[in-house]
């Protein structure tokens, strides 16, 4: 019989708020204070799960966000207003040039750059704030499939870095630090590729389901397994040499 579940719960299943975000969107903007909203839906149906008033200000001295929302206790049932604000912090940039901002944590005063609402927390807080951990997805992957996650999560950060329109890879002699991002996620790709091959191919039960090793280049779908939910028949494999 197995054991009941934990309930822990990974990065991409809270909700989350994030300086990225905010400054993408155009709630972080210098001299100015907006109001806008913030929602969060399923993946999976597309309906809407939560929503929250944001105000934001910006200023030379004054630097927060102001969440509005309404809490529902799932234990009691007793529904509450939660109004606070969390500062924002302003700190020169390694790099000798701009400023980098962070949220201050409203429970830790740690400085982090993403806040998450998980566990039934009636605020929004860092990841060391909460009791319990928020994993990420290598982290709750079994090892059967933690190359293939970590594989995955490389594939989607080197679309972000190759999607931009001007692809520079030096100024002024020198290469640049996305190029040597890029260099470094290659590595690490071509690193996984071959890790998740080697590991799925040599383990039973799943050797007699998968494709024989093709030459390097060759693109194979994988086989269709009887749980749907399994991530391997989802993904299109690449064989190594």
């Amino acid at each position: 019989m197995g054991r009941k579940g934990t309930g822990a719960v990974a990065v991409g299943e809270c909700n989350r708020i994030s300086i990225k975000y905010l400054q993408n969107n155009g709630y972080l903007i210098k001299g100015c204070a907006t109001k806008g909203k913030l929602s969060w839906s399923d993946r999976r149906t597309g309906q809407q799960m939560a929503a929250i008033t944001i105000y934001t200000v910006f200023g030379p001295i004054e630097k927060y966000i102001r969440l509005q929302y309404l809490h529902t206790d799932p234990h009691t049932g007793e529904a509450r207003v939660m109004d606070y604000t969390i500062q924002i912090i302003e700190q020169p940039s390694n790099l000798g040039k701009g400023s980098v901002l962070y949220f201050q944590c409203p429970t830790t005063w740690r400085r982090c750059r993403v806040l998450y609402d998980a566990y039934h927390s009636p605020m929004f807080q860092c990841r060391q704030a909460f009791k319990q951990r928020i994993y990420y997805p290598a982290q709750q992957a079994s090892k059967l499939l933690r190359p293939l996650e970590s594989y995955l999560a490389v594939c989607d950060r080197l679309k972000q870095l190759t999607g931009y329109s001007r692809n520079a890879y030096t100024y002024d002699g020198k290469v640049t630090a996305r190029a040597a991002k890029l260099a470094e996620l290659q590595y690490k790709h071509d690193y996984l590729n071959k890790e998740r091959w080697k590991y799925t191919t040599t383990r039973a039960p799943y050797k007699h389901l998968l494709p024989k090793p093709l030459k390097k280049g060759s693109t194979v779908q994988a086989a269709i397994l009887k749980d749907p939910a399994n991530r391997l028949a989802l993904y299109c494999y690449v064989s190594p040499d």
